[in-house]
């Protein structure tokens, strides 16, 4: 899938920094995964509109490890996925960042992530999901199971058809209006490479680490 901050995780959140804060227990918290390859602006759009909609605590982004139904693709170091969300979120106390999906090496399932969060004291856990996500839901580990542990929130996206995915998916999830910016990371990835700007498309802060750190220059 698609990470609660290295401290939170280790029970220790006294001391986490802007972006990474301990999760509150009880409270309603938002999972929000990715590989955020890079992350770009419509993620942190969906993330505030689905927030202040649905009236949650948190969201949390997690940049996946190694997605299943992605194998065979590079993606840039995850040290450096983690660096540009935690650059990009740090100015909202509402969001914060997790490395769970990082730890480790091996590929990463949602609903296994779900069940470590609520291990670790979240006692409700909501799944921000693309309709293009939702389509395909079948095709993940224990799809029913995921639906049966945590709340599913489905934001439209571009070039997305919700009848495609099975009826009871579509009856559980609950769909979220957000507004839909026709931005894409792969296209983010091929601007780099042409030597293209992608100003406005990601966070300044992403944009500058890409150019320092040379990132997505190679195909």
């Amino acid at each position: 899938m698609r990470g609660v901050m290295r401290g939170a995780m280790r029970g220790d959140t006294s001391a986490a920094p802007p972006g990474r804060a301990g999760l509150a227990v009880g409270s309603v918290t938002a999972v929000f995964g990715g590989t955020f390859d890079p992350l770009h602006l419509g993620h942190l759009v969906v993330a505030e509109w689905v927030a202040e909609s649905e009236r949650l605590e948190r969201v949390l982004f997690i940049p996946a490890g190694r997605p299943p139904h992605k194998e065979g693709r590079t993606f840039a170091p995850a040290a450096d996925r983690l660096a540009m969300v935690e650059g990009a979120v740090a100015g909202n106390s509402r969001f914060a960042v997790s490395a769970i999906e990082l730890e480790g090496g091996g590929p990463s399932f949602t609903i296994d992530t779900v069940r470590r969060l609520k291990a670790q004291g979240l006692t409700e856990v909501a799944l921000i999901l693309g309709a293009d996500s939702l389509v395909e839901l079948g095709s993940w580990r224990e799809p029913e199971a995921l639906l049966a542990e945590c709340r599913v929130l489905v934001v439209d996206r571009p070039g997305s058809d919700l009848s495609l995915a099975p009826e009871p998916f579509r009856r559980q999830a609950r769909l979220v209006r957000a507004p839909r910016l026709d931005i894409s990371s792969r296209d983010i990835r091929a601007r780099v490479r042409a030597r293209m700007s992608i100003r406005y498309l990601v966070p300044e802060v992403v944009r500058e680490y890409i150019g320092e750190r040379g990132l997505y220059l190679e195909a």
